[in-house]
């Protein structure tokens, strides 16, 4: 055998110690012949560019597994199905590696299971595509309560499903797994983007999930129900995109120690869709959303909603977007959560609520600027011990029934304290709601004097509050002596006006202190 070798030496005549090489000629041109080679070049020691240690070309071909090397062809045509999952699976047997998808399209015919401690890795996802030719889900890594996957990595591919109406077509499944990574990923056309369930810290960074017309998705991320034995499910997905998907967003209804920072929900009917399991009554907690945005849903950007689990509490929303939608948030049987500084955009449209909680306890809201066209900037239907605090709606095309905020129902022990509420409160009875310090237009508490006459036993008094008080929210106190002794109490409680009674008239006239505050002990 023979073969031509570029060399950087000058001469008539040189021995280079390549394993097993014969003599060799070089030409003034530093082109080398070697006449015959005694071993395999597998075995030949090589250093590399810029590094000190010499290794055999065997085992620097190692570090790296090519899917081409195992069969693949990626134009698109071929089923190499096989080809990936012989090279994932030998990646796995060596104790793991990256496993390299050149520039191409991979068609496949069944899921590529995704092995513990192997790195998935493409060129880019402009580059190299993953097709799924059937129904089945094209990335899997499923392991069970028994064998729990742990350390797989996918990145800088795209991934392309055949369906956005078949349920069994996802781009990436995982379930059972501990420490998965994906990052840079693009999904399209599947019923489910991304689906994970009884997952442990697996990181999701920069996946997008988008396309129109026969590139849209369905779903874009579904966090499933967990195991009982389990209790969580959690990934920390950072700056992840989903847009133009037809039904949901982020459906997560089991989502149990997870964090989403800086995500963003576009189109579709709902933007994040939280809670409310199809199946089982697994608690629902620990979530954490920071940074997030769900804009132009046609229903609403963000649901939460307990449905048949037993608890949904235990989550914090901060510095979260909300725009041009029916609902901002929308809340159902929720208990203690934190929506902090949240900013909501209507549209001329017309927005029902920026925020509406139904039979809920135990809600902080704070530091909110709800700029919207809606009838109600914040709605509470049958509320216990919710505390809305530093808010501030406004806008100068709000309808004329806006109301800044609003209780129905069997609301009470409710706090609103230190908002700035556009064109006033609509308040319900209870005696056990604090509403106070709240501004533009909206009157909570109100001081004041009157003249009882001589003549008189009654004093009606204009209260000028912006809402109808109780009577035992008034405080009345006389301000002289009155002769004789006389009892005073309120009667005849209106939007409007009181009316101060004394049991007799007083022998002269009596000026009477009166205030009104709903604080209750």
């Amino acid at each position: 055998m023979s073969a031509n070798i570029k060399a950087s030496v000058d001469g008539t005549q040189a021995i280079i110690g390549v394993g097993g090489v014969d003599q060799m000629t070089v030409s003034n041109a530093g082109v080398v012949t070697a006449n015959s080679f005694v071993g395999a070049i597998s075995n030949t020691n090589v250093t590399a560019t810029g590094s000190t240690t010499a290794r055999t070309l065997a085992n620097r071909f190692a570090d790296v597994v090519n899917v081409k090397d195992f069969g693949a062809v990626g134009d698109g045509v071929a089923d190499d199905t096989a080809a990936i999952q012989a090279a994932i699976d030998y990646s796995n047997s060596i104790g793991g590696c990256i496993v390299f998808l050149p520039e191409g399209s991979y068609k496949t015919s069944s899921p590529i299971n995704l092995k513990p401690k192997v790195f998935l890795n493409g060129s880019g996802t402009r580059s190299t595509t993953i097709v799924g030719n059937g129904t089945h889900s094209v990335i899997s890594a499923v392991g069970s309560i028994s064998n729990v996957l742990a350390s797989g990595k996918l990145s800088n591919l795209t991934i392309r499903g055949s369906s956005k109406v078949n349920t069994n077509v996802k781009g990436i499944e995982f379930a059972w797994v501990n420490r998965y990574e994906i990052c840079n990923v693009e999904i399209f056309q599947c019923y489910i983007g991304f689906y994970f369930s009884n997952a442990w810290q697996t990181k999701v960074d920069n996946i997008q999930i988008h396309g129109a017309g026969t590139d849209q998705s369905y779903i874009g991320f579904y966090g499933a129900e967990v195991d009982p034995s389990n209790q969580n499910n959690v990934i920390n997905a950072i700056n992840c995109i989903v847009q133009g998907v037809e039904k949901y967003g982020f459906r997560l209804i089991n989502f149990n120690g997870s964090k989403f920072t800086n995500c963003e929900a576009l189109d579709g009917e709902i933007g994040f869709y939280l809670g409310a399991p199809i199946v089982g009554t697994e608690a629902i907690r620990w979530g954490h959303f920071s940074n997030c945005l769900a804009d132009t849903n046609s229903i609403t950007n963000w649901r939460l909603e307990r449905g048949s689990a037993t608890r949904f509490e235990q989550c914090s929303f901060s510095n979260c977007w909300a725009g041009n939608s029916q609902y901002g948030f929308r809340i159902f049987d929720v208990s203690q959560i934190n929506i902090s500084s949240p900013l909501i955009v209507g549209n001329a449209a017309g927005m029902v609520a920026s925020i509406e909680m139904n039979r809920c306890a135990r809600i902080v809201i704070s530091g909110g600027s709800l700029l919207e066209y809606a009838t109600v900037g914040i709605q509470l239907n049958d509320c216990q011990y919710c505390n809305i605090n530093g808010n501030h709606t406004y806008s100068s095309i709000l309808p004329a029934t806006h109301n800044g905020f609003s209780e129905s129902g069997t609301s009470n022990y409710n706090i609103g304290l230190g908002n700035t509420f556009y064109n006033g409160v609509t308040v319900i009875g209870a005696n056990t709601n604090i509403v106070r310090n709240n501004g533009q237009g909206t009157i909570c508490e109100k001081t004041g004097s009157a003249t009882l006459l001589s003549s008189a036993t009654s004093v009606v008094v204009t209260h000028g509050l912006s809402y109808t008080p109780s009577i035992d929210d008034v405080r009345i106190t006389p301000r002289n002596d009155i002769t004789p002794a006389v009892r005073l109490w309120v009667t005849n409680m209106t939007s409007t006006q009181f009316t101060i009674n004394s049991n007799v008239s007083p022998t002269g006239n009596c000026l009477i202190s009166w205030s009104i505050n709903p604080i209750r002990t």
